[in-house]
């Protein structure tokens, strides 16, 4: 576990986000609120989450899971298209957060970031700042 937490410190560190408290790092990046949770602070291991404040287009606040029907769901769509990893994806109308597998590499944290990034332009909802 230990090089598992210290790959999700060094991936938070190089976004410039800091360490909150144990597991946790919070920080702008790409011109948004970003935390993320490395679910490594407890006993057990628990999946890590990547949580975005940006201003999102939908009806109302839902929860999407790995296997959902995403079709008009443009974010979730685009983040489990991006990534194997991402389990469930919730959005409302100001914040993403994206739960991955138990342990996933920070690489699935990045297609993530990457695919919301798209995802919000082609809302017409820059992400980046």
């Amino acid at each position: 576990m230990l090089a598992v937490a210290a790959r999700y410190a060094r991936w938070a560190q190089e976004r410039k986000l800091s360490a909150t408290r144990a597991g946790t790092f919070q920080g702008m990046f790409r011109g948004h609120e970003v935390a993320f949770s490395t679910g490594l602070a407890g006993s057990a291991p628990l999946s890590p989450d990547l949580v975005v404040t940006a201003d999102v287009t939908i009806a109302r606040p839902t929860l999407f899971r790995r296997g959902d029907d995403v079709a008009e769901a443009s974010v979730p769509r685009a983040v489990f298209d991006a990534t194997e990893a991402a389990r469930a994806v919730g959005v409302t109308a100001r914040t993403i957060r994206v739960t991955f597998e138990k342990l996933a590499s920070p690489d699935a944290f990045d297609r993530a970031l990457d695919a919301i990034d798209a995802a919000l332009q082609d809302q017409g909802n820059p992400y980046r700042g």
